[in-house]
């Protein structure tokens, strides 16, 4: 009992602190007192991150301008020391417009970071990157500090952001918790005009008698079914429609069909949870089980379609090293194969590719992109089950590099 008097104290003491900073925060936005992406990193980012309990003065914990294949990223918070698992893009104040695709790119062939931050200092907007969706539809959160309580703000930040939190991975449990609720209202939302139009259109007695009471009790005289059901009706027309499953769009198209993949591999292939990354709509990669090591499904150019294995760690030499490994036995891994593998060291990029491939395109009609599901999904399969040992193999003989 005492033990828990003591934490909540401390708690306690840290919430007033990191109040007392937001105060401070606020009052400078609302004067105009940060000028620059500079002094909103130096002034706020900083800020709240040491009220939060981050180490700010060790660089391999909170790394500024962590590089990634399309940029450096503002701040990576870490764990082990250099592995990310929050990255926070900051932005001059006012100036968010379109900055989620920037954000979104980092993350591509990073292993498994849970929460992305963007912020101008005065909006702090949190993305969970494994939902689906587009960036909106991945948006969790979004704390405002000048029009927000103080108190809300700070819960919310300490929900996310705190180091506690990211480090006994609460934050991360808090943040797929509330995107998945985020994800049913959504859901709900959508629902509700088709329900509402369901109910109009069968002429629910339960619906049409609580309207029929509700002005009898407003008035004293009870309007007949007819009436309710015709006034009801007059109401359909301004129920917007709801929005089309499938679009027409190139990038809709891609969602489709890797919504439809990822459904069928985990729920029939016990496959993980796969993903997209931004600004790379055509192609999907799902977990290999191995770190830096990834399957994945791809719509390339030339009508061309891939399946295949992409090596990716954050050192360049290392991703050769592995390939140079797995290379050793290509010819024991192509007996395995119907399908002719393409090994692909690409010395002048940072990952290296195995795969095959054959004629396909994302505008065929249905019964052509069911056969290139169906052909993805056989060879995703027969990678897995090839490449497992072999990854685990490669990883051996790597570490004796």
């Amino acid at each position: 009992m005492a033990a828990k008097k003591a934490k909540a104290c401390i708690m306690t003491k840290e919430n007033t602190i990191l109040v007392s900073e937001i105060d401070k925060i606020r009052t400078r936005l609302e004067k105009g007192e940060y000028h620059h992406e500079a002094s909103v990193c130096k002034g706020i980012v900083d800020v709240l991150l040491q009220g939060l309990g981050w180490p700010t003065g060790d660089p391999n914990i909170v790394y500024p301008e962590f590089p990634t294949p399309n940029g450096r990223v503002d701040y990576a918070l870490c764990d082990p020391e250099r592995n990310p698992l929050v990255l926070i893009e900051a932005k001059r104040v006012g100036n968010l417009a379109g900055a989620e695709e920037q954000l979104f790119s980092y993350t591509v062939h990073l292993q498994d970071v849970p929460i992305l931050i963007l912020t101008d200092g005065e909006v702090w907007r949190f993305f969970y990157p494994a939902g689906n969706g587009s960036y909106a539809e991945r948006l969790v959160c979004e704390l405002n500090l000048t029009n927000t309580d103080s108190n809300n703000n700070a819960h919310r930040l300490q929900r996310y952001l705190s180091f506690a939190t990211v480090y006994n991975g609460a934050a991360f449990k808090a943040i797929a918790s509330d995107y998945n609720e985020v994800v049913r209202q959504r859901e709900a939302s959508r629902q509700l005009p088709l329900t509402w139009q369901k109910l109009v259109d069968t002429g629910n007695e339960r619906l049409i008698e609580v309207v029929a009471e509700a002005t009898e009790n407003a008035c004293r005289h009870k309007p007949s079914k007819e009436q309710v059901l015709n006034f009801l009706k007059t109401l359909k027309n301004d129920v917007p429609p709801p929005a089309p499953k499938n679009g027409s769009t190139q990038k809709e198209k891609y969602q489709a069909y890797f919504l439809a993949l990822n459904n069928e591999m985990t729920q029939q292939h016990n496959f993980t949870d796969g993903r997209s990354y931004a600004g790379a709509d055509s192609v999907y990669y799902f977990r290999s089980g191995s770190p830096n090591i990834w399957y994945h499904a791809h719509f390339g150019q030339g009508r061309q379609v891939y399946t295949g294995l992409e090596i990716y760690f954050n050192e360049k030499d290392k991703n050769k090293n592995f390939f140079d490994i797995l290379i050793e036995r290509k010819s024991e891994i192509n007996a395995k194969f119907d399908a002719t593998l393409n090994w692909e060291r690409r010395d002048e990029r940072h990952n290296c590719l195995i795969r095959c491939g054959r004629e396909g395109d994302i505008n065929a009609n249905e019964s052509e992109l069911a056969a290139i599901k169906a052909w993805h999904i056989e060879n995703l399969l027969k990678f897995s089950s090839v490449f497992t040992p072999e990854i685990q193999l490669a990883f051996e003989k790597l570490e004796k590099i």
